[in-house]
């Protein structure tokens, strides 16, 4: 996904929507995933910045209803953070504070 947001920003010069993961716009369709869903957030009016958060709706207890946040700074730079279990975090950082 993050591969289809850098080219919807580079083709429009802002952070998609919400309503851009249809399946013409960043390749995704509704249900694609059944272990969760996925919210976009732009953050500011320019550059690019915003998030993109997974969020599980299946699973055991550690991962049930926690979430996974990819954010894009304006400068393009990814980091990610994740609120699931800490055993279960690889690649992200984790925080003990749900993420909203």
């Amino acid at each position: 996904l993050k591969t289809n947001i850098e080219s919807q920003i580079m083709e429009t010069g802002a952070f998609p929507a919400d309503a851009d993961l249809a399946a013409d716009k960043l390749g995704m369709v509704a249900g694609a995933n059944p272990n969760g869903t996925i919210a976009l957030a732009a953050v500011g009016t320019t550059g690019g910045a915003g998030t993109s958060t997974f969020t599980f709706t299946k699973g055991n207890p550690g991962i049930n209803g926690k979430k996974i946040r990819l954010s894009r700074d304006a400068n393009g730079t990814w980091t990610c953070t994740s609120d699931a279990d800490e055993k279960y975090v690889r690649g992200c950082t984790y925080t003990a504070t749900a993420i909203s």
